[in-house]
């Protein structure tokens, strides 16, 4: 119904969205016909492009980066911090091993350890901390509220009222204050009560990145080139 309605909508968030909340690409209408096959039959070919488009997504390689929102429904999971606490420590295990004993000064290493432990706690912090759920009202009936607000303005998932910055969370599923985003890299939503810690976390880690790459490049320089 959602493809079938597209061009009518002129919009694909019908789909997107159902997409997001895991539904089936090979359900059939009773002409056994697969939503693939109805897009095909759409006359805008940019829309027709689009749809098309999203019912053969089905993932790829660089899905586990999570460089962009996958067209499936998604769950939390620690598997991607697990992979970024992975990551970092094999990092630090390196540049002990090999790096940290040609660096011309202990103090850039104390100095790259402890931006290290910073980011770590930073992260640990957004890991844990509420980004800022709203809670459902007590003692209070969503069918209630349905007839004194705008249903636009309700969400019926976690039947509450929506503020204006606030959006429902697919992955956690429950709508969050001022939402940003979802991190699968933190396992967590950053929102209202997070925010603040998440950016500190992402100041840092970009600034230990670049400190890394920057000393350890003009390191291996000194060692490599210089004594030639």
């Amino acid at each position: 119904m959602a493809v079938k309605s597209a061009e009518e909508l002129k919009s694909c968030r019908p789909i997107r969205a159902l997409l997001f909340r895991g539904a089936s690409k090979e359900i059939r209408d009773i002409k056994d016909q697969l939503p693939i096959d109805i897009a095909q039959n759409i006359q805008s070919i940019t829309l027709k492009q689009e749809i098309v488009g999203y019912l053969n997504n089905n993932g790829g390689f660089f899905d586990c980066c999570m460089l962009k929102t996958p067209l499936r429904k998604v769950e939390k999971s620690l598997k991607m911090a697990i992979y970024f606490i992975t990551l970092n420590g094999s990092v630090y295990i390196i540049q002990g091993l090999f790096l940290y004993p040609v660096w011309i000064s202990r103090y850039f290493i104390e100095v790259d350890v402890g931006l290290g432990i910073l980011t770590l706690i930073f992260w640990f912090i957004c890991l844990m901390s509420s980004p800022g759920f709203i809670k459902k009202p007590k003692n209070i009936e969503f069918l209630e509220i349905m007839k004194l607000i705008d249903p636009v303005q309700l969400c019926p998932d976690c039947e509450i009222i929506r503020t204006p910055r606030s959006r429902h969370c697919g992955t956690c599923n429950q709508c969050v204050e001022r939402f940003d985003h979802h991190c699968p890299w933190i396992n967590n939503c950053i929102g209202i009560n997070n925010h603040k810690y998440f950016m500190v976390f992402i100041f840092l880690l970009v600034c230990n990145i670049s400190i890394n790459f920057v000393l350890t490049a003009y390191n291996l320089y000194r060692v490599i080139v210089e004594p030639n």
